[in-house]
């Protein structure tokens, strides 16, 4: 009789769980100070599902190779990526946008010791440069979209 024959646990299940914890986690505003100690999160999420996908391995019986463990971590990672990225934008919009964000670091730049006036007033210089690229390039998109000709 042949043994039944074993199956490689699935990729995307460790990926997704240890991509999305640690994005959730890194994109929250006390745990985001985590990406100072070299992108920690980022670490975390490939080396956790590197791991969750070794134990399954390990329970189906099948060796777990360093390339399979290396992709693991990298899918993580992007995953990783999406999720905090995701989290910041929601919570800076439920902060009111830019100006928001820049209203709160200002409240809480005294606790900052390295913060100093100069830097607040270089970001935001910096955000109402980008603001008035990004309403520029609107315009010009605006402009575009109605001055081409529509295919009938």
């Amino acid at each position: 009789m042949d043994a039944p024959e074993r199956r490689a646990p699935d990729l995307f299940k460790p990926t997704l769980v240890a991509g999305i914890a640690f994005g959730v986690a890194a994109g929250l505003p006390g745990t985001s100070l985590l990406n100072l100690c070299l992108c920690a999160p980022a670490w975390g999420a490939g080396l956790g599902a590197a791991f969750l996908h070794g134990r399954a391995c390990r329970e189906a019986g099948l060796p777990l190779r360093p390339g399979e463990g290396a992709r693991i971590g990298f899918l993580a990672g992007v995953i990783y990526a999406l999720a905090a990225t995701t989290v910041f934008l929601v919570l800076l919009a439920a902060m009111g946008g830019s100006e928001g964000l820049l209203q709160e670091v200002e409240r809480t730049s005294d606790q900052i010791p390295w913060f100093s006036q100069e830097l607040m007033e270089w970001m935001r210089d910096w955000y109402a440069r980008k603001e008035r690229e990004l309403t520029a390039r609107a315009r010009r998109v605006r402009r575009a979209g109605t001055t081409a000709r529509r295919p009938r």
